[in-house]
Order: structure tokens, then sequence, then C-alpha cells
């Protein structure tokens, strides 16, 4: 083998692994990126059931438009730090949501019933939100 037959197999050699590192890389971002997503998610989850049980312990008993005009404020103040997120009741009906146009439907864009399987079983699972004008969502 000559020379340049060995130094050119060297650099296509460094270039296909090049390639696979950060293809390999990037799947690992990726991957990170939505084990963060969920932790967060869940987190958020967790504060907001925390307050919430908090403020009906704490408070006389209220009428329920009451406490969901409480929980209402809630979501707004959480989506003004950044939070998109919608509360259902064990219909999978919108109590409260960023978007008040929604409050009172049914949740049906869980395409794979992720909310109703989590409210079922208590384990949570990613879900993949649709987003207008776009082929992807977000979790």
């Amino acid at each position: 083998m000559k020379i340049s037959q060995k130094l050119i197999s060297g650099v296509l050699g460094m270039v296909t692994l090049s390639g696979t590192i950060g293809a390999i890389s990037a799947n690992q971002q990726l991957n990170i990126a939505k084990y963060l997503a969920q932790q967060e998610a869940e987190e958020v989850a967790g504060l907001l059931g925390y307050f919430v049980s908090r403020e009906l312990e704490s408070q006389k008993m209220r009428s329920r438009d009451e406490m969901l005009a409480q929980l209402q404020e809630n979501v707004e103040a959480l989506h003004k730090r950044q939070r998109d997120l919608e509360i259902v009741d064990r219909n999978k009906i919108i109590l409260a949501d960023v978007v008040p146009e929604d409050i009172g439907t049914r949740l049906d864009h869980d395409l794979h019933n992720e909310v109703g399987k989590t409210i079922h079983d208590g384990i949570p699972r990613p879900m993949l939100k649709p987003v207008l004008n776009t082929q992807r969502g977000f979790y």
C-alpha cells in the first residue's frame, strides 16, 4: 500500500470517527435535555400540589369556584416564570390553564393517553404537546 493511500485511509478514518462521536454526543445531549425537562415538570407539579394542599388546610372551606379561581391564579403566576402547564381532573377536564379558553374542555392532545395513564397509576410520563404551525411539539 502506498503512503498516499495510507494517509487518505487515516484521514477518512478520523473523519468517520469524528462524525460518529459528534452524532453520539448530539443524541446524548437531546436525551439529557428531555430528562431535565421531565424532572423540572415533576418538580413544578410537586410544588404546586404542596402549596394547593397547604392552602386548603390553612383556610376555611371555600366554594369550588373560589378554589378554581385561586388555582388559575397560581397557574398564571407560574406562567410568568416561563412555565406552561395545565391542571386536569381525573376525567382529564382542564381546571386551570395558561390559555383560559381551554378551561372546562377535555384534554385531548396527549396522543398516547400519557395523562390518563399517569392519573391511573401515578407514574410520571413525558408528553409531547403539539405546537401550532410545526410538525414537532415540546415537552
